[in-house]
């Protein structure tokens, strides 16, 4: 059935397509190969663990060279997009889960998804060294583990610790609770672990979203994040 049969049809496929047009302005470098990308990422199944992952999406048609030129050497005209993405109606942003790295990690991106309608989840880093203070200082040592997680695959034994506390809203507008993750790692046949302490924040009170949900988020962004981020360290060293 043809997509401009009914009305409403007719209408939610030029919204789209005005939308891919205005976006596709927006990039300023390797235009083509952003656009291919940012299709082949909302149309893939499941998880993104890999930007390979990407390339074999049948809306990707290019091949990994594009991809990681994309990556790297991609631009974005960063006003545009934010004047764009102010269009959307509210009601496609309402109840949805924002996650971000430290970069957004600001108190004027949380109050703007509220206002909008959303729901976020921040990482917070040295970037905000007050809220990074605030989140090192909460008592650690007296808050409870309430969820652990213990994996082995790819040559590594890896396990996370979480713990979660419910805070004030005083670190980011609406916040709701503070997430620690202690995440150890070894590889096969190694005696040393290598450790790492992971904070953020969320909006979503404890009756909405409990630590394992708050954690498999945390570790579905930061698959995606260090899978392309560990791609652009290595190409530019």
């Amino acid at each position: 059935m043809s997509l401009l049969h009914h009305d409403a049809r007719r209408e939610a496929f030029a919204d789209a397509s005005r939308f891919r047009g205005e976006f596709y302005e927006c990039l300023t470098a390797r235009r083509d190969e952003l656009f291919e990308l940012t299709d082949a990422l909302l149309c893939v199944e499941g998880p993104v663990v890999s930007p390979v992952d990407l390339t074999l999406v049948p809306e990707h048609r290019r091949g990994h060279g594009a991809m990681y030129g994309a990556l790297n050497h991609g631009r974005i005209d960063v006003e545009r997009l934010r004047t764009l993405l102010a269009g959307i109606d509210d009601t496609d942003l309402a109840e949805v889960v924002v996650t971000a790295d430290a970069l957004h990690a600001q108190r004027d991106h949380a109050a703007y998804l509220r206002e909008r309608g959303a729901r976020y989840m921040l990482t917070i880093k040295n970037n905000q060294r007050g809220q990074a203070r605030q989140l090192h200082a909460l008592p650690w040592k007296e808050i409870p583990v309430i969820h652990r997680d213990d994996a082995r695959g790819h040559g590594r034994h890896e396990q996370r610790l979480v713990q979660v506390v419910t805070v004030g809203g005083q670190l980011f507008p609406h916040a709701a609770q503070v997430l620690r993750i202690q995440r150890r790692r070894r590889l096969y046949g190694a005696k040393k672990w290598s450790s790492e302490t992971i904070y953020a924040t969320t909006d979503l009170p404890a009756e909405e979203a409990n630590a394992v949900e708050i954690a498999s988020w945390a570790r579905g962004h930061w698959t995606v994040e260090n899978a392309v981020h560990g791609r652009r360290d290595v190409t530019f060293n």
